[in-house]
């Protein structure tokens, strides 16, 4: 599904054709869209959105890692809204020295919190080499880290962690969501279209167009959430597989 196809299917839905289109509806079809997306990226924990970067570096002597700086950044061929991810899953120091990943040694830091990197490295001017098992990171505000201990050298730092993809626009016709669960992403912007449209207050109350559309949603999601449990091994015994069902009538 492409941008036009979310137009001209919004549209014919909401029975508003190009031929009789409300500028103002017109106007706000990427609002529907972009919040229909961010709605589900935020519902769903998606593998896709999933990705590793090591644009950034450790700075010797600081033991703050900011992720503003990065480039590059891809998701599934598609660009992303921020460089930086939208949450952090893991960090890594690149050894030795201003090494690239597949040339080096991943020394992964442990997730832990502002205050316990405080208290067993209260002294940032003291550097120390990552280790093993001994090295923490702590998440200060959406894109700036803090570890422990403070690096003693420029390591390529590389961050795992889950990115936003850029939303579907005119000029960006084309998505993951898209390609892969058109469905969610249509009703989804059908409930943000009919939402527009009608008082959302007395719909949702009423049971209008807007709260059909979220009953729909609400089921198509469901779906993708087993689809994503599958791709992930979260199935029952971490199988990549649905369950098989059980027989309906007992043998006798």
């Amino acid at each position: 599904m492409l941008w036009n196809d979310i137009v001209n299917q919004v549209g014919s839905y909401a029975q508003q054709e190009p031929a009789v289109a409300n500028p103002s509806f017109t106007l706000s079809l990427p609002t529907f869209t972009s919040s229909a997306e961010l709605r589900i990226y935020r519902d769903l924990d998606f593998l896709s959105a999933r990705g590793q970067n090591a644009t950034v570096s450790f700075t010797t002597g600081s033991r703050t890692l900011s992720l503003a700086g990065m480039t590059g950044a891809l998701i599934g061929g598609f660009p992303v809204q921020n460089a930086y991810p939208v949450v952090v899953q893991g960090i890594a120091a690149i050894l030795p020295a201003a090494t690239l990943p597949a040339a080096g040694k991943r020394v992964r830091f442990l997730l832990t919190t502002v205050d316990f990197i405080d208290s067993i490295w209260p002294s940032e001017a003291t550097t120390q080499a990552p280790a093993d098992g001994q090295a923490y990171y702590a998440m200060l505000d959406h894109q700036t880290a803090i570890v422990a201990p403070t690096p003693d050298a420029a390591y390529k730092a590389e961050v795992t962690g889950t990115w936003r993809p850029a939303p579907m626009s005119p000029a960006q016709p084309e998505s993951w969501l898209g390609d892969n669960l058109p469905d969610l992403l249509l009703k989804a912007t059908l409930v943000e279209a009919f939402s527009w449209e009608e008082n959302y207050q007395q719909t949702m109350a009423g049971g209008g167009a807007s709260a059909y559309w979220e009953g729909e949603y609400q089921k198509a999601k469901q779906t993708a959430i087993e689809e994503e449990q599958r791709r992930r091994g979260q199935d029952p015994g971490w199988a990549p597989f649905s369950p098989t069902p059980l027989a309906g009538n007992p043998r006798t």
